[in-house]
């Protein structure tokens, strides 16, 4: 009897806890602005209770994309709006699969939106006007999501001849943004133009203009730290060099996406390394801001050390770890095997207990796009350590993202082998703290939403 009363005690004291923090502000966790308070607002009845916290919580997946032979999904991109909705987006690539610039075959990118914390979701939606065959503005592929400081959703999307069919068809960058968390979108229009016309693509190491591919999945925003300019917009391209080979080139834009400039380079992974899609994913303590890169290395071979390189001024110059200039580092503690891939900033030091940098990646060795793992960085992103297994190296697994939910909750997006037998389906996950590292995400970082 004792025991019980200890017991139900216990339980009214963490309800009572949880609902005193659900009737105020708080800062916030990592997410894809690294941080901060909202303000106003109230707590989703799917925020995890406090108690809940206390347990390992593994959500059941959902396939929020479904590849079958008469409609194929590809390139997961996933953002978490000011209200707590969740935004997945994908390709729908109809029956053809095809990546953009490799086909004249049209590709729309398709939405559907969870107000329940991933547990269940709204009907597919397409991002407006309809696509159109062709290799111009009128298709379009591989989006990039953005949060922006005010609440504004943004999506970038690459068309025209992208990656494949340029410059003969000119690759051309797009964007449409929606100002009350997905609900409506402006519709697609070209951005970008300067980006072609500017240095570092006026130079001689990339003089071939309109060639290049923006890596999907979300995007950056900056929240000012070591002087950085405030709500900045950072994505990378991969582009071509003119010696031959690819290279990567930031972009920023300091407008909410109306406008995208280029900025620094990457010429390479170090001797004898190449590169391919770049992800800009963490904005550090000190100001530094962090890319991780696509090792191709690994398209026969399977696993390689994922790369990465960092900017101490907003993105305009690159390097890697030990400051050489224009060149990628490798993280080898983490696999990589040949694929998209992303991280975000999960917790700070002084806003929570302590930093960690939480990536999503396919990591297994058995074969290119094998399986997919969790990895945690706790010293600013010099060093990551594997926390979790997601899927097993005998699964193939490709593209992922990820991002943390206002209740501290980590998500998950990624492709997996269709249970169709061929092509990808895309797959949404959902953990907590305490299931990924054996801690526990306390009630006073809940983040509170706008209505």
């Amino acid at each position: 009897m004792k025991k019980n009363l200890i017991k139900s005690f216990a339980l009214a004291c963490a309800l009572v806890f949880a609902i005193s923090c659900n009737n105020k502000g708080t800062t916030g966790p990592g997410g894809s602005t690294g941080g901060g308070s909202t303000g106003g607002g109230k707590f989703p009845a799917w925020y995890l209770t406090a108690e809940q916290q206390q347990q390992d919580y593994i959500q059941p997946e959902q396939i929020v994309f479904r590849t079958s032979s008469q409609k194929k999904y590809r390139i997961p991109s996933i953002i978490v709006a000011d209200n707590g909705d969740i935004i997945a987006f994908a390709d729908d690539r109809k029956k053809h699969g095809s990546d953009i610039g490799l086909t004249s075959n049209p590709i729309d990118i398709v939405y559907r939106i969870s107000k329940d914390g991933g547990k269940t979701w709204l009907p597919e939606k397409t991002l407006l006007p309809i696509s159109k065959p062709g290799l111009d503005a009128n298709n379009k592929g591989d989006p990039i999501a953005f949060k922006a400081l005010n609440g504004d959703i943004i999506v970038l999307a690459i068309g025209g001849g992208a990656y494949f069919n340029a410059p003969k068809n000119p690759s051309i960058l797009l964007m449409t943004k929606s100002t009350d968390n997905g609900q409506t979108w402006t519709g697609w229009k070209e951005v970008g133009k300067d980006i072609w016309t500017k240095k570092p693509f006026g130079s001689s190491e990339f003089a071939k203009a309109n060639k290049g591919f923006v890596a999907s999945g979300r995007g950056l925003t900056l929240i000012g730290k070591g002087g950085n300019r405030r709500g900045r917009l950072m994505a990378a391209m991969l582009v071509e060099k003119n010696s031959g080979g690819d290279g990567i080139v930031s972009i920023y834009s300091d407008d909410n996406g109306e406008t995208w400039h280029a900025g620094g380079i990457v010429k390479n992974g170090g001797v004898g390394v190449n590169i391919n899609e770049p992800k800009v994913i963490a904005e550090l303590n000190d100001g530094t801001i962090v890319m991780s890169i696509r090792n191709p290395q690994g398209r026969n071979t399977g696993h390689q050390p994922r790369l990465h390189a960092l900017s101490k001024d907003g993105g305009l110059n690159w390097n890697d770890a030990n400051g050489s200039p224009d060149v990628a580092s490798a993280w080898n503690d983490m696999g990589d095997s040949d694929v998209n891939a992303e991280g975000v900033v999960w917790t700070r030091e002084g806003e929570q207990d302590k930093n960690r940098i939480i990536h999503v990646v396919s990591d297994g060795t058995s074969g290119r796009r094998r399986g997919l793992g969790l990895y945690l960085s706790e010293d600013e992103a010099k060093t990551f350590r594997q926390i979790k297994k997601i899927e097993q190296d005998n699964l193939y697994c490709c593209y992922s993202c990820i991002d943390v939910l206002p209740d501290g909750t980590v998500i998950i997006f990624y492709e997996r082998l269709a249970q169709s037998g061929s092509g990808e389906d895309l797959v949404f996950k959902r953990f907590n703290m305490k299931y990924l590292t054996g801690e526990v995400y306390s009630t006073d970082w809940y983040k509170a939403v706008k209505n």
